[in-house]
């Protein structure tokens, strides 16, 4: 009870500092930061308002409030040229999971490719290929098309190659149940016996 009290009075709190900042065409107006601790004065302070707030509204199940705050961060992040990988690899995982939340596994699954596009194949993402594989699998657990269901386990797959590639994970993290339903695929499987 102490724990839920202290992140109601958290949410109200991150509520007013936003209200008081003023909406999103405020915002956009502020000059941009895209690392490092936010500046007050900072367009990322904006969006990381945005994400925290987003993630407490997350954890008490107010995944419709939730989603306009995480949609005008993404608003945000789009002005934000040099914003970091961590703040991107944030932000597609608080969206994907409320999709899911949403029961909507497609619109999940287009919040990961686009963040995927981003990333490309490089090592630099520090541990998206991970994440994406992660968010691609609970999205298909969700689908009813075999045919969507099979890109997904092939590009779940190729994710988990370049994580364990580029050292985001280590190859224990293959091992995980909810990837055990790859098993049987002979790329996954060498993965897992790495």
């Amino acid at each position: 009870a102490e724990h839920s009290a202290w992140r109601d009075q958290q949410v109200e709190a991150l509520r007013t500092i936003r209200t008081a900042r003023g909406d999103l065409a405020a915002a956009k107006q502020r000059p941009s930061q895209g690392i490092g601790f936010s500046h007050f004065r900072s367009r990322l302070r904006d969006f990381d308002l945005r994400i925290a707030l987003g993630d407490q509204l997350g954890d008490l199940g107010e995944i419709d409030e939730q989603s306009r705050w995480l949609e005008e961060a993404f608003a945000l992040a789009e002005t934000i040229a040099d914003l970091s990988a961590d703040r991107w690899r944030n932000l597609t995982s608080q969206r994907a999971e409320c999709a899911l939340a949403h029961d909507q596994p497609e619109a999940a699954v287009a919040v990961v490719e686009a963040f995927l596009g981003r990333i490309g194949d490089g090592g630099g993402s520090g541990g998206g290929n991970y994440l994406a594989a992660c968010l691609l699998m609970q999205a298909r657990a969700k689908l009813a098309d075999a045919a969507e269901r099979e890109r997904l386990a092939r590009l779940v797959v190729r994710r988990l190659g370049l994580a364990l590639e580029h050292q985001e994970v280590p190859a224990s993290a293959l091992q995980h149940a909810q990837f055990d339903e790859l098993a049987g695929r002979a790329e996954f499987d060498a993965l897992r016996r790495q």
